[in-house]
């Protein structure tokens, strides 16, 4: 899979000859990196992702091995990379420098675009580490979602069937109502937009779209900022509600607003 990003410092254009990649200058002529790579990522930061015989590595733009290219995963996260080794085994960190950082010891280390803490996975179980490695919690969550609101964020962590509020900092609140009942106490089927909704536990974000009954309701995060409006044609409607941190675990009427 060839990098599609072609803005690099240097110019230099990525090229495919008899299936493997490889850069040239900015006028397309002038070899500068020898096109024998199975799969390349963009530059960032003067460095790019490649993979030879089924391994991970990286390189510089002279095409110099800066991460030996004997990784199963490399997934770099500012000035550090998660890394794992062998196929199936265990994870950890190593700095762009190739030297490691945090031992192979976990069994998903995930990174999230929206929050500062990563997603980790031993035996069975997640918790939250800070950006400096060190473990925010006991890794004893069925699941992780999150973050969940903003200004602080919070996440939502489940175990024995029942629901926690976790703070930006790990720690576990109390179990709470975490949604937001939205009754539809109208005469009429609406359909309502609900926002984002958190997905997995990478934080992933989708929209939805969903059709409420007369004298049905529906549950929807308690993230403060989010906007439910009404979905006609195709398209968001008028603005119902914005939620606030004050209507957690409440039931709010269609008609009230």
């Amino acid at each position: 899979m060839l990098a599609t990003t072609l803005g690099f410092a240097q110019d230099l254009k990525p090229y495919n000859k008899d299936g493997k990649y490889g850069w040239k200058d900015e006028n397309g002529k002038k070899v500068v990196i020898k096109a024998q790579y199975q799969e390349t990522a963009n530059f960032d930061g003067g460095t790019a992702k490649v993979k030879m015989n089924d391994k991970w590595g990286m390189i510089d733009k002279t095409g110099k091995v800066v991460i030996p290219i004997e990784y199963e995963f490399l997934n770099p996260e500012g000035n550090v990379i998660i890394m794992q080794k062998e196929k199936g085994g265990k994870m950890g960190f190593i700095n762009k420098e190739g030297k490691e950082v945090l031992p192979l010891k976990y069994d998903v280390i995930k990174s999230s675009s929206y929050s500062e803490v990563y997603f980790i996975k031993l035996n069975g179980k997640w918790g939250l580490m800070s950006l400096d490695f060190k473990e925010l919690n006991e890794i004893k969550y069925d699941k992780i979602l999150g973050p969940i609101g903003v200004n602080p964020y919070v996440y939502k962590g489940t175990r024995n069937g029942q629901d926690f509020r976790l703070s930006a900092q790990g720690q576990e609140e109390a179990g709470i109502a975490l949604d937001v009942t939205i009754r539809n106490d109208t005469a009429y089927e609406v359909q309502i937009h609900t926002g984002s909704v958190a997905r997995g536990n990478a934080g992933n974000t989708v929209s939805e779209i969903k059709k409420v009954s007369a004298g049905s309701s529906i549950s929807v995060p308690c993230e403060a900022g989010r906007e439910i409006s009404r979905y006609s044609n195709d398209k968001k409607g008028k603005l119902i509600v914005t939620i606030s941190s004050n209507m957690c675990g409440k039931t709010l009427k269609l008609s009230e607003y």
